[in-house]
């Protein structure tokens, strides 16, 4: 199944405003399904509070693995890839929901922080960044929270 979800990433070459639209994102949703575990979901969110540089992959990587938060709480994206959605079905979620608190700190962070290569890269163009942010705030409140 991740090997499937890898082809598709390969030959795609995605880049869009939804968090799943971009090959970073779909690339470590490959990984997680690969060997699905909370240490790999808190290692990817984790990363993004770190002092440095948010590279545009890590930040794509906390944006999918925020996702995966959201879904063990109750409110998944409308909009993920197929085979997450089966897993999401079948696992075991309860560990997930306690890293509410560091998913909401990582989306912040990544759709904030001076350092968030993301948040550069799409600032270039005010209407990319307004409608990629709206993805992002829309996860926070999937996540019970706001951008406040």
């Amino acid at each position: 199944m991740a090997a499937m979800l890898a082809h598709r990433v390969a030959v795609a070459g995605s880049w869009g405003h939804g968090i799943f639209d971009n090959d970073g994102a779909l690339d470590w949703v490959g990984e997680f399904l690969e060997k699905p575990s909370t240490a790999l979901v808190e290692s990817a969110l984790g990363a993004t509070l770190k002092s440095g540089p948010i590279d545009s992959f890590m930040g794509e990587s906390a944006l999918a693995a925020a996702e995966i938060v959201a879904a063990s709480l109750g409110k998944p994206a409308q909009k993920m890839p197929d085979e997450l959605r089966a897993w999401l079905q079948r696992a075991e979620l309860a560990d997930y929901r306690k890293l509410k608190g560091l998913a909401v700190r990582a989306v912040r962070t990544v759709l904030s922080a001076e350092k968030s290569e993301l948040r550069e890269m799409w600032s270039l163009h005010l209407d990319d960044l307004s409608l990629w942010r709206s993805h992002g705030v829309a996860l926070l409140k999937r996540l019970g929270e706001s951008m406040g």
